[in-house]
């Protein structure tokens, strides 16, 4: 795939577009500086069809809704993807007519649609208007009313990407689509036929590129501070990669197409905003109003989802995983966020963030949710407007920030696996140091306490998941803490509220402070396994 030639299409294809729109609405008197009556029957000398004066009505509506720049944007837009999808379509042989809308068939830049006009089977076609035009040869604008046809002819098929066009996206459609070094004629020229054949990745390449000099405007403007309009969200997080680009086009229908002859390909796919929702609102709907804490995206280290393309890295476990993918990926992310955010209406939900290393990376993923509920507002989704936030501490660097992390979350998780591998630098996979891998270690303690202690100060509860919420020799060191949650299998339920009830804290405080005098690793798991020996023959 020539990703440079695509590329150069679609960044020039969006100036293009963008400035054949903006002429038509000239040709309708409309301008950025200035807009004609909206209810004239006639502009700069043209009589309006009764069609041409609504849908001119509806377009100035929207200008005066959204800006005129961005509804040029958006038109724009529109006909860019409906070009895009048309000619994978046609190359693939997905056109119900099997008629070529751009080219013939040995891809000559001569749409067949006109050749074969007199004898398309398409819904609409209003036949006495396409002999009318052919004896007139008005070819160009016969050309623009095939193309409108066979778009409104796919939304029945397509709903997603072929939208009935009668509205002013329709008056808006640019002029000389047949000439040379019109978009359509680039699009043939430009990106190779073989390109477009079964590789559906192709439409999610002519998205990013498109938008890439939008992004990059977005952007630059951010560092001047000027904030994301909803707008501009799809150019920002845009952010695609060829496997990626497959669920892009699952969720824009054309993909749906795609996967009718690749079945497979579906079960590699992560799942869309609506397979989410739907599970989280199951598993809220079960636990009939208990808190249901739902961990975002946790990949990387030892937990690989092959389709996600993830590199290998030499130490994976400090590498790109959970949320720092999820900010750099907050295409993803934000899916996840939508999705939790909308099953909180049928449950009690809260949010928990893995892999937090500082108080700004709690700080972005909060904006996160804040945007996503401002858009969830406007579109009227229910969702808990008190939804809690958490982290998991899970590395020194957020333990030893914990009393700053407390101030901005609502509760903390403390994740003993990893808190004990990078506190004392054990690969917990690796047999050849696995000796030294142990949450008993007291500076590995002394961390849990400092945790649990900071999330009281600032009126929070502490959970905990980990292999050392299960370990009954921990249970004393960590009720005597005030650990608030012991988070284990189901497996280990009953045993560990036994165990927890065995203790009075009394007693628990007695064992912890000569636990915590210890220096060593092999001090404090002797003493306790020898307290509870003792213990268990009274």
């Amino acid at each position: 795939m020539d990703k440079n030639a695509i590329k150069k299409f679609a960044v020039w294809a969006r100036t293009e577009l963008i400035a054949r729109v903006s002429l038509k609405g000239v040709e309708y008197g409309i301008t950025e500086d200035n807009i004609e009556d909206a209810n004239a029957d006639s502009v700069g000398g043209k009589v309006l069809t009764a069609d041409e004066k609504k849908q001119r009505q509806a377009l100035i509506a929207e200008i005066n809704d959204k800006g005129y720049k961005q509804v040029m944007e958006e038109v724009a837009y529109t006909w860019f993807n409906r070009f895009s999808a048309l000619r994978f379509m046609e190359v693939n042989g997905y056109l119900p007519s099997h008629v070529r809308v751009f080219t013939d068939e040995e891809n000559n830049f001569k749409p067949q649609i006109i050749t074969e006009a007199i004898h398309l089977d398409l819904d609409g076609l209003d036949m006495e208007k396409v002999y009318e035009l052919k004896d007139a040869e008005k070819t160009e604008e016969l050309y623009k009313y095939l193309l409108i046809v066979q778009c409104n002819a796919l939304n029945k098929i397509l709903p997603g990407m072929f939208q009935k066009i009668a509205d002013y996206t329709e008056l808006l459609l640019p002029d000389n689509l047949l000439r040379e070094g019109s978009v359509i004629q680039q699009m043939i020229e430009l990106i190779p036929e073989d390109d477009w054949k079964d590789a559906v990745q192709i439409i999610g390449w002519l998205y990013q590129y498109y938008n890439s000099e939008k992004k990059d405007d977005v952007f630059a403007a951010l560092k001047k501070n000027v904030k994301i309009t909803k707008e501009n969200i799809p150019a920002a997080t845009q952010l695609f990669t060829p496997d990626w680009i497959v669920r892009y086009m699952v969720e824009n229908s054309l993909g749906g197409l795609w996967l009718e002859g690749h079945p497979d390909v579906k079960e590699q796919l992560l799942p869309t905003e609506e397979e989410q929702f739907e599970e989280y609102k199951k598993a809220a709907v079960l636990t009939k109003g208990m808190p249901l804490t739902i961990r975002t995206l946790d990949i990387g280290g030892d937990k690989d989802i092959p389709y996600m393309g993830l590199t290998k890295e030499t130490n994976p476990f400090l590498g790109y995983r959970a949320i720092r993918f999820c900010l750099d990926r907050v295409d993803i992310f934000t899916t996840q966020l939508r999705a939790i955010l909308r099953a909180s209406a049928y449950g009690s939900i809260r949010i928990m963030i893995p892999m937090i290393t500082s108080v700004n990376e709690v700080r972005q993923v909060k904006d996160m949710i804040k945007k996503i509920c401002s858009d969830l507002d406007h579109n009227g989704i229910s969702y808990d407007k008190n939804i809690q936030t958490g982290v998991m501490i899970e590395t020194p660097a957020a333990a030893i920030m914990a009393d700053a992390i407390a101030q901005e979350v609502d509760f903390f998780s403390i994740g003993t696996n990893d808190l004990t591998q990078y506190t004392i630098a054990v690969d917990r996979c690796n047999e050849n140091v696995a000796y030294l891998y142990s949450a008993f270690n007291p500076a590995v303690l002394r961390l849990i306490r400092r945790i649990i202690e900071c999330a009281h100060n600032a009126g929070i509860e502490a959970g905990m998941c980990g292999e050392a919420a299960a370990n009954a020799l921990m249970a004393p060191i960590l009720l005597s803490f005030g650990l608030d949650e012991f988070s284990v299998s189901t497996g280990k339920v009953l045993e560990t509220r036994k165990t927890i009830a065995d203790w009075s804290l009394k007693e628990a405080g007695l064992v912890t402070d000569k636990v915590m005098s210890m220096a060593t690793e092999k001090e404090v798991t002797d003493y306790l396994s020898d307290y509870l020996s003792e213990r268990n023959k009274k």
